[in-house]
């Protein structure tokens, strides 16, 4: 699954980043890494290490989560 897949009020894990380089290096330095607990508050809006983070759709299908089921 996908970020973008991901509804408001739902909770994910990030998996992996589909993106290489220097756009990597950068979404890792805004804090998206695996293991990393991600939450959908909005749509295309996150908030992920105590930071909101808005995103293209185009981004956040680069981002693969494993939902957490409550």
């Amino acid at each position: 699954m996908t970020l973008n897949e991901l509804s408001v009020g739902e909770k994910g894990i990030i998996k992996k980043l589909n993106v290489t380089g220097i756009d990597k290096k950068r979404w890792q330095d805004l804090g998206f890494l695996p293991n990393t607990e991600i939450e959908c508050l909005w749509p295309n809006t996150y908030r992920l290490r105590g930071s909101n983070c808005t995103l293209s759709t185009v981004n956040a299908k680069q981002i693969e989560i494993d939902v957490i089921l409550i």
